[in-house]
């Protein structure tokens, strides 16, 4: 997330500061079949993973997915921002990430 500084109604590029995120991370999607069977996916942010990406299992963090009642082949979920992204006031308090997956698969 870049903000960038207008004077006089332009974008004022002046200040190297222009170049420097307030925010940025990268979400890490694990998707698969729980123990159980199921599908699931699992999250983490970036900047919360000690190391390398590659050298980690699974993300922790179990992502909630709630089936389309309209649609058995749709499955939708919602995360939070990190604080870090929530406490900007471009994004506020109950920013949140949707996801919508669609079975490409599935019966039409």
């Amino acid at each position: 997330m870049y903000q960038v500084i207008t004077r006089n109604g332009v974008f004022d590029f002046s200040s190297n500061l222009e170049q420097v995120g307030d925010w940025q991370d990268v979400l890490i999607v694990d998707i698969g079949r729980a123990a159980d069977g199921r599908f699931g996916a699992w999250t983490g942010w970036n900047s919360a993973v000690p190391g390398a990406i590659n050298q980690l299992g699974q993300m922790a963090e179990e992502l909630t997915l709630t089936p389309d009642p309209q649609d058995r082949n749709v499955i939708h979920a919602l995360l939070d921002l990190p604080p870090a992204a929530r406490a900007l006031p471009i994004f506020g308090p109950a920013a949140q990430l949707a996801f919508t997956i669609v079975n490409r698969d599935g019966d039409g």
